[in-house]
């Protein structure tokens, strides 16, 4: 006898760039705000652009992570 079907799985390697794009919208659609890691991307929607300043707490994903199991 031969195999007819036969199934294959495979886990991709996911990991987190610490790079991000934040977009919100606004009752006006020509008034959005605009955020992100890209120097660049952030300097084209200059007119747009939110100034913030983001702090990641690893330490704290990792024992929500680790709470899970």
């Amino acid at each position: 006898f031969w195999k007819k079907t036969d199934i294959y799985r495979e886990q991709p390697d996911v990991s987190f760039k610490h790079q991000m794009v934040l977009v919100l919208e606004t009752e006006s659609p020509d008034q959005l705000i605009f955020w992100s890691t890209y120097e660049q991307l952030n300097q084209l929607m200059d007119h747009k652009f939110l100034q913030i300043s983001l702090q990641l707490n690893i330490e704290k994903k990792i024992i929500t992570k680790m709470e899970k199991r």
